[in-house]
């Protein structure tokens, strides 16, 4: 009995101490538990966890995910035809531009490049040998940073083409962001602007692969020619000038100047100079000066992609002599801004209007800064007459175009005849060298097209063009100013993204204030129906003087507002609680 009453007691207490380890052990992973749950949905984890998303969604590192697409890519793209181009150099030339090269390296740039030599060389594509003269290229040390991958330019002699052009640049695609740079070009002339050849080709130096190359064609008669055009001076958009103690001097670049320096060609020249440097000085407005529906589809293509670089010291301007107007030749568009990734916290969703009256912000964008001091000014010069009032006469036809360019209609038109040479251009791009590219180098990640981001981009334009579902409320105050105010559904304040509308005030509904004595007398009402013809501001509440109007003797109930993007006409009450 006593050894069966020990068992008994040594069970209890196993059993107590084996309920109370059970019970520390769940207590304690339930505490932990929570602890953890308390952690990782905690602010601070939360604004770490989003800035490393933002960093993983930039730069091309989460398209990492991708590389067994890309790698399967590459492999087909050995079932693509890529030409050739071949270039022979003289050893000592190749000595010439490696010494400019280290020279430049220790510079931090080429300098100017009427200092470069250019070299002669054979150019060898196909059947065709052409003797010509080659240097080096480009701002940035991305240009000249590696033999292999050098950027030079090449200069045929008159006459000679390869590709259909007589000058051209050549560079890795990566140095104008792979693809991103033929749709940028493919759109110019699908929008009927002046569009410069963009190919892709295997270079050959010497007999030795250099890889995949871009070549761009510079500028000359032929690209006018292939366009359509008249023979006409191509300038450069860099406003150089001297300053002296009376005044600016514009000097400006003209394309093939020996030809335009002849006499017989140097009345046209210096017309067109003329007029630009009037522009310059704010003699004369863009109206008459610029072609303003070529200028308006450059802007919706810029906003569509990204490529504000091209805009506008990359620009080149052809005087048009049948116009008489300058017309772009969009280039350099080097779009600079990362894929957009539903992790990135400063996506990029501004247009070009967002800048009119103020440059963009480092401190509010970081890397995805777009509109400079500069790019401003000429923002403005467009967009603004000189008292700073939208010119909406430019403003609706790049309405016009920015409503193409971002329908889906447009395209899936646009990326279907396509299809088959992006899926080409992407493989060989892919089999050659496809790191992310930055504007200064290029970076671990990975470069990987996607449409998609394009289309998403488009729905951001759309989603600004949306001016359906509004509200316009019209007031007159104290000082006899009637105010027009329109309020949009679901706009984000915080962002202050302005819809873009095109409404005009057409009229104003008044009857005479002694209309009431004769209604008494008899029942006669005078009505007054006074035209105003107001564009209402996209940016600001509309005040539009009555005193014109003789309102004192007026009572107005009514305002007639015109929409011109959807062709109806508002009738919008005066709301008398809020009016003087």
């Amino acid at each position: 009995m006593i050894l069966k009453s020990a068992i008994n007691k040594k069970i209890k207490k196993n059993s107590k101490l084996k309920f109370f380890l059970v019970t520390y052990f769940f207590s304690t992973i339930s505490v932990f538990a929570v602890l953890v749950i308390l952690f990782f949905t905690s602010y601070t984890v939360k604004l770490k966890t989003l800035k490393a998303l933002d960093y993983l969604s930039k730069a091309g590192r989460v398209e990492y995910i991708y590389i067994f697409n890309i790698a399967y890519k590459a492999i087909k793209s050995n079932f693509y035809k890529v030409e050739r181009i071949d270039l022979d150099i003289k050893f000592d030339d190749i000595i010439t531009l490696e010494n400019e090269r280290e020279v430049a390296l220790k510079n931090g740039s080429l300098g100017f490049k009427k200092n470069l030599s250019k070299v002669p060389i054979v150019v060898k594509y196909k059947d065709k040998e052409i003797k010509a003269r080659l240097r080096l290229k480009g701002d940035r040390k991305i240009h000249y940073e590696k033999k292999k991958d050098s950027s030079y330019n090449v200069y045929l002699p008159k006459g000679k083409t390869i590709l259909g052009v007589n000058n051209f640049s050549i560079q890795k695609p990566g140095v104008r962001n792979y693809i991103h740079e033929w749709i940028f070009t493919e759109l110019v002339g699908d929008l009927g602007l002046i569009k410069q050849k963009y190919e892709f080709f295997d270079l050959y130096i010497n007999g030795s692969g250099s890889g995949l190359y871009a070549l761009e064609e510079k500028m000359g008669k032929e690209i006018l020619e292939r366009n359509g055009k008249v023979n006409g001076p191509i300038f450069t958009t860099n406003k150089n000038y001297k300053k002296t103690q009376l005044k600016k001097t514009y000097v400006y670049e003209v394309y093939d100047d020996k030809f335009w320096a002849k006499d017989e060609n140097l009345y046209l020249v210096k017309t067109a100079r003329k007029k630009l440097t009037e522009f310059f000085k704010g003699n004369i407005p863009i109206k008459g000066t610029f072609d303003i529906e070529k200028f308006a589809a450059f802007f919706a293509i810029m906003d569509a992609t990204y490529t504000t670089h091209s805009f506008f010291n990359n620009l080149k301007l052809y005087y048009n002599p049948v116009s008489e107007l300058f017309e772009p030749i969009p280039r350099n568009g080097h779009r600079q801004l990362p894929n957009y990734h539903k992790f990135s916290i400063n996506y990029y969703d501004k247009i070009f209007l967002d800048s009119i009256y103020k440059a963009e912000s480092s401190l509010e964008l970081g890397g995805t800064l777009q509109i400079n001091e500069n790019r401003k000014w000429w923002i403005n010069k467009f967009f603004t007459h000189k008292n700073g009032e939208i010119n909406y006469d430019f403003y609706k036809l790049y309405l016009k175009y920015l409503t193409k360019i971002s329908s889906e209609e447009y395209l899936n038109s646009f990326f279907d005849s396509r299809k088959k040479e992006i899926k080409r251009i992407n493989s060989l791009i892919y089999s050659d060298y496809f790191f992310y590219s930055t504007p200064r180098g290029y970076t671990w990640g990975l470069y990987y097209f996607k449409k998609d981001d394009l289309f998403h981009r488009a729905n951001v334009i759309r989603n600004r063009l949306d001016t359906a579902n509004k509200n316009i409320n019209a007031i007159i105050d104290d000082d006899k100013n009637l105010i027009i105010s329109v309020a949009y559904q679901h706009y984000d304040i915080r962002k202050n993204l302005i819809r873009l509308d095109d409404l005009v005030v057409n009229s104003i509904n008044c009857i005479k204030k002694e209309s009431s004595e004769n209604l008494e007398n008899t029942g006669e009402i005078i009505l007054e129906k006074k035209i105003i013809n107001k564009t209402v501001d996209i940016f600001l509440q509309k005040k539009i003087k009555l005193n014109q109007l003789k309102f004192d003797k007026l009572n107005c109930s009514s305002v007639n507002i015109l929409d011109y993007k959807f062709k109806k006409t508002y009738i919008v009450q005066i709301d008398k609680l809020n009016s003087l």
